[in-house]
């Protein structure tokens, strides 16, 4: 092979794990939205039952 022909290889390889990490990175930052999204939901329901019964809640 030339050294040309090594270095766009190489560069081919380089570009598909750079897309690879960015698709896991979206989907690692969806799942950490979600689960960030559903603790605000469990926490603000813990707030509005202890808030009917005068609790302050502290997080």
């Amino acid at each position: 092979m030339s050294s040309k022909a090594s270095s766009s290889a190489a560069a081919g390889k380089a570009e598909l794990s750079r897309e690879l990490a960015e698709k896991k990175q979206k989907l690692s930052r969806g799942k950490k939205e979600k689960k960030v999204s559903k603790g605000l939901a469990v926490l603000l329901q813990d707030v509005s039952e202890n808030g009917k019964e005068g609790k302050h809640v502290v997080t």
